[in-house]
């Protein structure tokens, strides 16, 4: 050894490189000061002693730099409110730093109910998931990266309730007459508070001839009109509209539907066929009106001279009996006609000729 010089021990030296190269890196690694030669944490055997958190054994939670996915819902926020039993299409966007969008799985979730099942995200991180929600809650978009490390975001919803359909029946009426063999009008009005009335199911329903083949789609202002045969008997009659939701609205109505339509009979009982007047004499015309489907006060009753045109038209009375008196009939012969019509346009009619004599002539 030379003099004034000391020796330097060569673990001295590779331990100083050590601490050097530790600060550079940040490393954990436990140097053992001591000077024991346990083979353990003898720096003389090429073996350093390092923490069990080091990214050098390969082990512990530092061996991996996992950061998680990321996840945002965009379509809603907090608080939001969106109407009942409709449709709803959430949107989201996630990404993960080491993994691609599409290696990824992500679900929807509505407090612990699972609104879609776990899929990959878009090529360009987005994700979507149609639902419907009936009650106020929490709705989860939750990602889970192929370590399986899984991010949530959660937002409150709140649901409106919603109401159900509006529907009025303007006729059949339950207070008109219908015949088997008559075509019958079927008219209504349905609105909702939601939904526009095109988006509307409605239908036609009777109890004696199940679901009515009509059609029953709405006009742009609720309006619905459509004729059909019903058969006889009585009918009670049902419309129904169903919104998107579900919801449903009724009206309905008793009608009553008899057999075919008959036309009335027409009787004139005076005068009679042949009969002499004095012109200027007070005539008097008497008549007997009947229908098999309805009262004969429902007809419309008309007398009338091929020579003087319409000379009276009226209603019958309950019983059927019409009449009227005129002295305005002009000198001659005359053929005069009863003739009565139901409200279908079903006549009948019934003549006799009479004969007023002028002074003259007498």
């Amino acid at each position: 050894m030379i003099a004034g010089t000391s020796r330097v021990h060569p673990r001295s030296i590779r331990q100083g490189a050590l601490l050097v190269l530790l600060v550079v890196v940040g490393c954990n690694i436990t140097i053992n000061k001591g000077g024991d030669d346990d083979d353990d944490d003898d720096w003389g055997d090429g073996t350093p002693t390092t923490d069990p958190a080091s990214p050098f054994d390969g082990g512990g939670a530092g061996g991996s730099d996992n950061t998680g996915p990321q996840a945002t819902i965009t379509s809603h926020s907090d608080g939001d409110h969106i109407l009942e039993g409709h449709v709803v299409s959430f949107m989201g966007s996630v990404s993960d730093d080491e993994d691609v969008s599409t290696d990824l799985q992500v679900r929807w979730l509505s407090d612990e109910r699972v609104l879609c099942e776990a899929t990959s995200p878009s090529a360009d991180n987005f994700t979507t998931c149609e639902a419907t929600l009936w009650d106020s809650g929490d709705i989860t978009l939750e990602v889970t990266d192929t370590d399986g490390a899984s991010t949530t975001e959660s937002i409150t919803l709140g649901v409106v309730a919603t109401e159900a359909p509006s529907v009025a029946i303007l006729y059949p009426s339950s207070d008109s007459i219908y015949y088997a063999d008559q075509p019958i009008s079927f008219s209504a009005v349905v609105s909702d508070a939601e939904d526009e009335p095109a988006d509307l199911s409605v239908t036609w329903g009777s109890s004696n001839d199940g679901e009515l083949v009509l059609d029953a789609t709405p006009a742009s202002d609720g309006s619905i009109f459509s004729t059909t045969y019903l058969s006889e008997g009585e009918h009670a009659l049902t419309l129904t509209a169903t919104d998107s939701t579900g919801k449903t609205g009724m009206d309905s109505v008793v009608i009553s539907v008899g057999p075919e339509n008959h036309a009335p009979s027409c009787t004139i009982v005076s005068p009679t066929n042949g009969d002499v007047f004095a012109e200027d004499t007070l005539v008097e015309f008497v008549g007997l009106i009947s229908d098999p489907d309805v009262p004969a006060s429902m007809l419309e009753v008309t007398w009338s001279s091929d020579r003087e045109g319409l000379l009276s038209s009226t209603s019958p009375s309950s019983d059927g009996d019409v009449h009227f008196v005129t002295t305005d009939l002009s000198a001659g012969t005359h053929s005069i006609v009863l003739q009565a019509n139901d409200e279908l346009g079903a006549t009948c009619n019934d003549t006799v000729t009479i004969r007023l004599e002028s002074d003259d002539e007498g």
